[in-house]
């Protein structure tokens, strides 16, 4: 009987320690099963990245198909001023062509600086009529000294030469006649001789101080007319500069695309150097795939490819291999068994694709399968 009672007790012992043991089991799930889900995530998370990041290293797990983003011609617009901006006449999304206005910037400095500037080029245009008068005059009183000084000394001592001359052919007939004696003959013959010197320093110009002071004259006038046309020049080269300055303030598209990204707003103040849109040209995009060197001999320039769009898994795109890079990527290297687990490294391949269609956008996800292609010429 109490071998009986004391297998009971056993039992019943036995029951509790279970029930113990489960209550200490469900107790340790509960409060460890934050970290486990945690923990959990954290492999999936990583198990994908892995997967990611070898597709876009050109990875893949069918040899010769790899995964790359698509990219196309994007313009950045630029401003090389500072101000406000004042409209903007495109929309993201919109077509432009070469030279449309895509916005325009304020700037009341540039605008007060032409003025200033026109006021000092219409001053030195007055300097210049002023001293280019000023040198008329001078080069008038300096011709005057060199002629017409010269023209009235000779007709004065031609004058007086041919009145002595004829006075000495009458007094030499007097003489011959016996009427007049020999010292007077040559008094008038010393007359007329000194006359004819007065007429040939006549003819050889005027006096050389007159023409010294006219000649000095001109050329102060002169030096006068080079600075005040130096002044203007000057005037109106920072003239020009400033206006090329304001039409750097209508800021225009450089290509024809699409306005992919406008990233300032009206009345927004901008600086020198930064980046307001973004034109893209998507007539033709390109992928670049990133080849493992061991393959990379099975690729060449000319070869077509099929590329495949993740947005468009129905439709099949045939691009062809622009450039293969001369030089590896060494950033994108790993080690295989094929190799003896020694690193590998791998080239840029850029695959070009008309884009008449505008389906390919910049940064889709694209796949690149090179398998079956022969080059084309």
């Amino acid at each position: 009987m109490e071998d009986k009672k004391n297998k009971t007790n056993n039992v019943e012992k036995t029951k509790d320690v279970e029930k113990i043991k489960k209550k200490t089991d469900s107790s340790w799930f509960g409060r460890n099963i934050n970290k486990l889900v945690i923990g959990l995530i954290i492999v999936v998370a990583a198990v994908a990245i892995i997967s990611t990041s070898k597709g876009i290293n050109g990875e893949s797990a069918q040899k010769d198909v790899f995964q790359g983003i698509v990219a196309a011609k994007d313009v950045s617009v630029n401003t090389k001023i500072p101000g406000r901006i004042e409209a903007i006449n495109v929309s993201e999304g919109q077509n432009v062509k070469i030279g449309d206005v895509i916005l325009e910037i304020s700037s009341d400095e540039l605008q007060a600086k032409e003025q200033q500037l026109l006021a000092v080029v219409e001053q030195a245009k007055a300097g210049v009529e002023a001293s280019t008068s000023q040198r008329d005059m001078a080069k008038a009183v300096s011709d005057m000294a060199e002629n017409g000084a010269r023209n009235q000394q000779v007709i004065q001592a031609e004058s007086v030469y041919t009145l002595w001359s004829s006075t000495y052919d009458r007094v030499k007939v007097l003489y011959d006649g016996g009427a007049i004696s020999f010292q007077k003959l040559e008094e008038i013959r010393t007359q007329k001789e000194v006359y004819a010197q007065t007429l040939d320093m006549a003819i050889e110009g005027a006096r050389i101080e007159q023409k010294d002071a006219a000649n000095a004259q001109l050329a102060m006038a002169e030096a006068g007319l080079v600075a005040s046309k130096g002044k203007l020049e000057q005037a109106e080269a920072g003239l020009d500069e400033v206006r090329v300055y304001l039409e750097d303030t209508v800021i225009k598209a450089s290509i024809d695309g699409v306005m992919t990204a406008i990233n300032v707003d009206e009345g927004e103040l901008v600086s020198t150097g930064m980046s307001l849109a973004t034109v893209s040209n998507l007539d033709t995009c390109w992928v670049t795939v990133n080849v493992d060197e061991d393959e990379i001999s099975e690729i060449m320039e000319g070869q077509e490819a099929k590329v495949a769009l993740l947005a468009f898994k129905d439709k099949e795109f045939i691009g062809k291999v622009a450039t293969v890079n001369k030089q590896p990527d060494f950033a994108v290297k790993k080690s295989t068994s094929e190799n003896g687990n020694f690193d590998i490294v791998s080239f840029g391949v850029k695959i070009e694709i008309e884009n008449n269609d505008e389906l390919f956008r910049p940064g889709m996800t694209a796949v690149v399968d090179f398998l079956g292609q022969e080059v084309t010429e």
